[in-house]
């Protein structure tokens, strides 16, 4: 719906998209395809301006969103996480030329847009090994970023390049994402991480020295029982002396 009656242009949209490409779609949005896929909206935003600039800064209403079996583009979160492995881990960096994208199988989540400004609190991502969550907010008037992502590890031996992870999965490692919607920068906290790496040492020592344990209860448990059966065959010997010494004195007696 398009209102030209007052000083400004008004336009509100009222729609729901269902089945269509998300990258053209965003692209026309927002003039960045950053994710790709096949996209269901359903949006209400209304849009006051004659000019691009005063229209983002007027943008204001809500949308649910989900895409299917596409990519993120812009970070390769399986290699930022191999990368951080191997930095804490003091080896070189892996020799990959893999496209900096995250393919995921479903992404969804929902928006509340007040004068420019996306706020999503909802995110959530399903990829071949890793799970995200996310909140935070886009600058739709300056294209900045104020993001959020939790990402655990679920299967680290399958999906896109999950291998050397094993040591990660199950742990929850927050990346934070700022920047531009062209120029991102994402960092990541690395405390999980080294807490997950301590932990894991804490339960090799612990298993080790469980390893050790059994095996001392068990050479003790055998050493105890080979020492009582040679009581019993001792105690055995014994008697059968006595029993003989005992038949000798009844012969003597007749």
């Amino acid at each position: 719906f398009a209102d030209a009656r007052g000083k400004e242009l008004m336009l509100s949209l009222n729609e729901k998209l269902t089945g269509v490409q998300a990258a053209p779609l965003l692209k026309d949005m927002i003039d960045n395809d950053m994710v790709s896929g096949i996209a269901n909206v359903e949006a209400n935003v209304s849009i006051r301006g004659t000019t691009p600039e005063r229209a983002r800064n007027t943008i204001n209403g809500s949308a649910v969103f989900s895409f299917t079996d596409g990519v993120v583009k812009g970070i390769n979160i399986a290699k930022v996480l191999r990368e951080t492995k191997a930095r804490i881990d003091k080896q070189p960096l892996p020799n990959e030329t893999e496209p900096r994208q995250t393919d995921f199988s479903e992404l969804k989540g929902s928006m509340q847009i007040t004068n420019g400004l996306a706020r999503n609190d909802d995110l959530s991502m399903k990829a071949p090994f890793l799970r995200v969550a996310g909140k935070g907010s886009a600058n739709l008037v300056n294209e900045s970023l104020d993001y959020l992502a939790t990402i655990k590890i679920v299967e680290s031996q399958a999906g896109q390049a999950g291998k050397d992870l094993d040591a990660l999965k199950g742990v929850t490692i927050p990346l934070k994402i700022g920047g531009t919607f062209s120029e991102p920068t994402f960092n990541i906290d690395l405390e999980p991480i080294l807490k997950a790496r301590a932990q894991a040492e804490l339960d090799k020592v612990k298993a080790e020295a469980k390893t050790r344990l059994d095996t001392e209860k068990a050479e003790t448990k055998q050493q105890a029982e080979q020492k009582e059966e040679e009581l019993k065959q001792e105690l055995e010997q014994k008697r059968e002396e006595v029993k003989d010494k005992l038949r000798d004195k009844f012969k003597k007696l007749f």
